[in-house]
């Protein structure tokens, strides 16, 4: 979910998760307050991430040379 706290229109957004390889975007959020939400492919947690107990995953939004890490879903067992 990537929202508007300005009060401005913020156009290509673009949100990458390194983990899944996937992007999404360009999208557009036109007013202030507004959320977009966006989807990507499952990433299976493996025996190799059980192995130190937690999976961090953070995906990243960017928009014309802004670049913000958004929290993604977490694992730990």
């Amino acid at each position: 979910m990537v929202s508007n706290l300005g009060s401005a229109a913020v156009s290509n957004i673009v949100v990458s998760d390194p983990m899944t390889g996937t992007a999404f975007g360009p999208g557009m959020i036109s007013t202030a307050g507004e959320s977009m939400a966006c989807t990507t492919a499952n990433r299976p947690i493996t025996g190799a991430d059980a192995v130190p107990g937690a999976v961090d995953n953070a995906a990243v939004a960017a928009r014309s040379g802004v670049t913000v890490a958004v929290g993604s879903n977490q694992f730990a067992g």
